[in-house]
């Protein structure tokens, strides 16, 4: 039986978890594709594809597009007899088209199943909200939605003399994420730190010229631990999860504690399902609350294979059927190993072109043509 699992345009762990994947279960075929022409992640694979382009992946874009990607989602899956299709980033246009996509006997894993878990997980208030209404210990969130409610927010410091913090409500990466402390100066940027009157002169000034306010969410800044939890779910049920640890520059790895369960219930109680990751951090007294979800791996969930288990071949084994929930549950009990590591900076030699005609699209119809070169200017 041909087992193929087909890897879609995801964040910065899709070709770690292809060569994961390859280095332990051969047996699975792996196609990918991805928007760009991302030739390290494509040549990691047995059969890749450029997606066809479209107008955003809102479910309200042009019908045309959306025809356009599940006839090339068609088409791949009858060549290449894919039985599993994953995606990474836009999960809620294909979550959206699921009964389409599995009617043509694939299982289909978008980190949920139903819209309602991603309209939680997407924004950082309703998260809140919703744990907090399940009685799982959140971080405390107000929500922002114009300068004046930001300003309102500073002005009558609802968190007490507590540090606090500010982010999108919707976002990856932490990326406008900014600690508010009144001892920041200029010099501390790099922190991620800044005067919470420095902040608030920045946001009137993009006010005064012109540029929309995007909903902020405020919340207090934990000094504590915080922890990445990686988790196979199955509509609901964990399968198995690898914690990380992290302290300053080094990552530590966990398979139980408080802030691991936590997780887990967090996951559960979302009903979630795929590969997923949860976030908490530690109050000054050790007490751990949720951050946020993500219904995706985590940027670095390969981390784990210093911890002896690999977490994406696990998953492939599992969504394809060669292992039981019972068979991941006993190998990680005998093979998970407490381990620390250091994320390093290193780089990447891109390949020129993709060997063999497996990676040229199905016909001219559908997809993009892969090129047999690159601009290295062209690769972001």
């Amino acid at each position: 039986m041909i087992h193929a699992i087909w890897f879609m345009t995801g964040l910065s762990s899709q070709r770690d978890m292809i060569r994961a994947i390859k280095a332990e279960v051969p047996e699975v075929t792996i196609v990918a594709s991805h928007q760009q022409p991302r030739y390290e992640i494509l040549a990691e694979a047995d059969y890749a594809y450029l997606e066809p382009p479209l107008a955003g992946y809102d479910l309200g874009s042009n019908s045309a597009n959306i025809e356009l990607m599940l006839v090339f989602m068609a088409e791949v899956v009858n060549k290449h007899q894919v039985s599993v299709i994953h995606v990474g980033r836009n999960s809620p246009f294909f979550e959206g088209h699921r009964s389409t996509i599995e009617s043509w006997g694939v299982t289909l894993v978008t980190g949920a199943r139903g819209q309602a878990s991603f309209a939680i997980a997407d924004n950082k208030q309703a998260f809140a909200n919703h744990m907090q209404a399940q009685g799982l210990p959140v971080v405390p969130t107000l929500s922002a939605r114009s300068l004046a409610e930001l300003e309102h927010i500073f002005k009558r410091q609802p968190f007490g003399a507590t540090d606090f913090c500010i982010k999108p409500a919707r976002g990856i990466y932490g990326m406008g994420f900014w600690h508010l402390d009144t001892t920041a100066v200029l010099l501390d940027a790099d922190t991620k730190r800044i005067h919470p009157d420095i902040y608030l002169a920045a946001a009137r000034l993009d006010n005064e010229r012109g540029h929309q306010f995007s909903e902020q969410v405020v919340m207090p800044f934990l000094p504590g631990i915080e922890r990445s939890v990686d988790i196979i779910i199955d509509q609901g049920k964990v399968i198995t999860a690898i914690g990380r640890c992290k302290k300053d520059a080094v990552q530590y790895f966990e398979h139980s504690g408080i802030a691991f369960d936590l997780a887990l219930k967090c996951a559960e109680q979302l009903g979630l399902d795929g590969l997923v990751n949860v976030q908490t951090r530690d109050d000054a007294n050790g007490q751990p609350f949720l951050l946020e979800t993500n219904l995706r791996p985590s940027g670095g969930i390969c981390f784990s294979l210093s911890s002896k288990v690999n977490l994406s071949a696990l998953f492939a084994r599992y969504v394809t059927g060669l292992w039981s929930a019972a068979d991941i549950q006993a190998h990680v009990a005998a093979c998970f190993m407490p381990a620390h590591v250091r994320s390093t900076s290193t780089v990447l030699p891109l390949p020129l072109s993709l060997p063999s005609l497996n990676t040229l699209p199905l016909s001219s119809s559908i997809g993009q043509p892969l090129p047999d070169t690159f601009d290295l200017e062209t690769i972001s």
